[in-house]
């Protein structure tokens, strides 16, 4: 059985007509009718379009239009079952290699995203805050009642010293003396965050009239 193709170029070299002529009165572009000639339907726009070229040109060669149609869309449902599918709806049905990569990066991307969220959130959790003494040095012999006890650590934490909590400067420092008795006195110094995490320095200072 002649396909669609066979039948409109065998008509058309019958009437000795060029495909140059019958682009001028069809205004079909000459390479869609060379691909429709050649049942080349991969390289022609959707169905519907073809079933326009198909009319336009057979019209055009006085053949009948009615047959041809019918003969076109058996061929076409068999030679490309899935060319039926919309581009737009085939771009979903099948993704392409880009769209692949692009959700693999954007797959990564979170995943990495999200491990970074949970180390950060973890060393809120697991982290004690940072404590730093200056004074005094541990083991100092000194002859005051008294000794000035200075640091850093972050502003929002709360300092307490002897489990007395004392007052932070707006950059998280601090600064505050301490009472001593004769001979050996034991500072406690610590650091909590709003998690509950602390850190714990002591000092021992002795004083010696």
């Amino acid at each position: 059985m002649q396909t669609v193709g066979q039948i409109l170029k065998n008509a058309r070299l019958e009437k000795g007509v060029s495909l140059e002529q019958i682009e001028n009165e069809t205004k079909i572009n000459k390479r869609f009718l060379e691909a429709l000639e050649n049942s080349n339907y991969q390289k022609l726009p959707p169905p519907t379009f073809i079933k326009g070229f198909v009319k336009n040109y057979g019209e055009y060669l006085g053949l009948p239009v009615t047959r041809l149609l019918a003969l076109f869309r058996r061929e076409y449902s068999l030679s490309s079952p899935h060319s039926l599918v919309p581009k737009t709806a085939a771009r979903f049905l099948s993704p392409s290699l880009w769209d692949i990569v692009q959700n693999k990066l954007f797959l990564t991307a979170t995943f990495f995203l999200l491990v970074l969220f949970l180390v950060f959130l973890g060393r809120g959790f697991l982290i004690p805050p940072p404590l730093v003494l200056d004074s005094p040095v541990d083991n100092l012999v000194t002859s005051q009642l008294s000794v000035a006890v200075a640091g850093q650590t972050q502003p929002e934490t709360r300092v307490s010293i002897n489990d007395q909590e004392i007052t932070l400067q707006e950059d998280g420092s601090f600064s505050v003396r301490v009472q001593l008795t004769v001979g050996v006195n034991r500072i406690v110094v610590v650091a909590t965050n709003k998690l509950g995490r602390s850190q714990k320095i002591i000092r021992t200072v002795t004083v010696s009239p």
